[in-house]
């Protein structure tokens, strides 16, 4: 969706960050206890009955295994690594779908000079009935997470640099349905399935390609039918623009969106809802919006990219209420700021934090929320993906905040929910297992000391990690069994990444 420090001239822009590191298991911290786990509802823990054992299973695949994948194993931890580039920046959660854990991988601009990764336009499957690592498609470089409908047996694809939505057959991954090339606006975060649409938001990037001639398809909401059609939009003829950077989420009935940038050719002086969380029916009408801070969009002064977008997605809390947190300060003092809105999106109370004038979460992070609805919530006061430290913090429903511990050259991921007893956190190339104080349990080494950005999964027991070169790492026997009773346990609900949260 963005980059951080830099904008760039292609449309997209993204997080980057890497190093390296070899997979080794941290043997001397204590085993997490798992005598009576808690039952995992079917809707937060979708995944195989169970992983392979170490033992690969002989299984018919209609794809070409990745065949420069680097495979190593060390205890219950194996990494695969695939070939990448200076750019490589992938930013997409792992979803599953049937057999495959999915990931998409994309490349940032490489207006830096960066060098490009063979697998920037891939979207790469890991089989967890052989254990193998699998090209599935070259279907378009994508930032947003994919999404998993089984009903209709489709993968979503929200594409950037030239693509726009893409319907894949869940089988075979070829694409079956896609808008024309006319509709000329990409999309970086991820979109809802509900009543036999795909709904999604596009880009509003203050270049010539969305400003001179304004782009009406630039800074909108549509929904897309099987066939590829745009049945329902929203659009700057409505009044309405703004790069909706946030993945839209869904209570089942309505739809949620959270924005960025409203730039409209060469002024923005009016208010089109830009930086605000805007509540829409399935006709994409809007119901009610939350603008806090300046009107509009508030920028921290920094230059590029510094206004204060909705991060993540709009986080709902299964009780009717709803939490949204911005990625800058929403007004002068540059604070950060989490709000827990209630089902007209006004707002109940505030968690703030002194922060500063870079962004104190990410694009694709969002907050965590567990059966009894506290939230969970990574951030970098001095700004995330500078290297520094994160923070990993707990906030009660009237928004009063406990910081769980501090997470070295972390903090960029989203903190995930396990069996009702656990967080996990991703910080200095490791994954940690936390109890609910914030105290580590467990740690391993991943596949690369590279930046984490998508969510970490858990399914059939495993748990599945992939950084922002593509690699992946799956760690068995952790003693994890799912997401527990969680509300919103992980970055895009659950392992579909629906982003649908229904009563």
């Amino acid at each position: 969706m963005k980059n951080i420090p830099l904008l760039t001239v292609l449309i997209l822009f993204t997080l980057a960050c890497s190093l390296t590191s070899a997979p080794t298991p941290t043997a001397e911290i204590p085993p997490i206890e798992t005598a009576t786990p808690p039952p995992v509802p079917t809707e937060a823990a979708v995944g195989p009955t169970a992983p392979p054992a170490a033992e690969s299973i002989p299984v018919s695949v209609p794809f070409q295994p990745v065949a420069d994948a680097v495979y190593q194993t060390n205890g219950d931890v194996t990494s695969i690594t695939v070939p990448s580039g200076s750019c490589a920046n992938v930013t997409a959660s792992p979803i599953q779908a049937g057999d495959f854990i999915v990931w998409a991988n994309h490349d940032r601009g490489q207006g830096g000079n960066c060098t490009a990764s063979p697998y920037k336009d891939a979207l790469l499957g890991y089989n967890v009935r052989d254990g193998k690592l699998y090209l599935l498609a070259r279907s378009g470089s994508s930032e947003a997470t994919l999404l998993y409908q089984p009903e209709a047996g489709r993968v979503f694809q929200n594409i950037v640099f030239g693509g726009s939505v893409s319907a894949l057959d869940a089988n075979t991954f070829e694409k079956v349905a896609s808008l024309p090339k006319d509709f000329r606006a990409t999309s970086d975060a991820s979109g809802v399935y509900l009543n036999g649409l795909f709904y999604f938001g596009t880009v509003n990037t203050p270049e010539k390609f969305c400003q001179q001639p304004v782009n009406e398809n630039c800074g909108g909401l549509f929904a897309m039918d099987a066939s590829g059609n745009i049945v329902y939009s929203l659009n700057v003829q409505d009044g309405f623009r703004s790069w909706i950077g946030a993945g839209l989420t869904s209570d089942g009935q309505f739809i949620y969106a959270g924005g960025a940038e409203q730039f409209l050719g060469a002024t923005d002086t009016e208010f089109y809802y830009g930086c605000s969380v805007v509540k829409l029916d399935p006709q994409l009408n809007i119901l009610a919006y939350f603008d806090p801070g300046d009107k509009g969009c508030h920028s921290s002064g920094v230059g590029q990219n510094d206004e204060d977008a909705v991060a993540g997605e709009v986080v709902i809390a299964g009780d009717g209420s709803l939490w949204a947190a911005f990625t800058h300060g929403v007004d002068s003092r540059n604070m950060f700021a989490m709000y827990h809105l209630d089902a007209n999106l006004q707002p109940m109370c505030v968690f703030e934090l002194q922060g500063g004038p870079l962004p104190m979460t990410g694009y694709y992070q969002s907050p965590t929320i567990d059966k009894d609805g506290n939230v969970y919530v990574n951030l970098s006061p001095g700004g995330v993906g500078q290297n520094g430290d994160g923070q990993l913090w707990k906030v009660t429903p009237a928004c009063q905040g406990t910081q769980l511990a501090t997470l070295t050259r972390g903090g960029t991921s989203t903190p995930v929910l396990a069996d009702d007893q656990y967080i996990l956190t991703i910080a200095a190339g490791e994954l940690q297992i936390r109890d609910l104080s914030g105290n580590v349990v467990k740690t391993y080494a991943l596949a690369s000391g590279a930046q984490v950005i998508g969510s970490p999964m858990i399914a059939g027991g495993a748990i599945y990690i992939v950084d922002s070169t593509g690699s992946l790492t799956v760690i068995q026997n952790s003693g994890l069994q799912g997401y527990g009773t969680a509300v919103w346990p992980r970055y895009r609900h659950d392992n579909y990444g629906s982003g649908v949260q229904s009563p």
